[in-house]
């Protein structure tokens, strides 16, 4: 959750960008931040660590893949709550 002002914003998409992390801010849209507006982000630790452990296991699956299969190729994944 991203704090700006009065308004809370749900995070959406986390991306990187030649090294650069960038994420998107559901809602943003409606009560755009301006330049310079201070942020508060906050981490919710319970679902970060349910996610974290089927990205950590996304990462196991995909080096076993490109160890057993020769023709293997990866294209990413993006992993929610549904597992999916």
């Amino acid at each position: 959750m991203v704090a700006i002002g009065e308004h809370e914003f749900p995070i959406g998409r986390v991306y990187k960008v030649e090294g650069d992390t960038w994420l998107t801010l559901k809602g943003a849209a409606a009560n755009p931040p301006r330049v310079g507006d201070l942020a508060a982000v906050s981490v919710n630790a319970e679902r970060r660590r349910e996610l974290s452990r089927s990205h950590t296991l996304c990462h196991l699956m995909m080096a076993a893949g490109k160890a057993c299969l020769e023709d293997f190729d990866s294209k990413g994944a993006a992993i929610d709550e549904t597992g999916r």
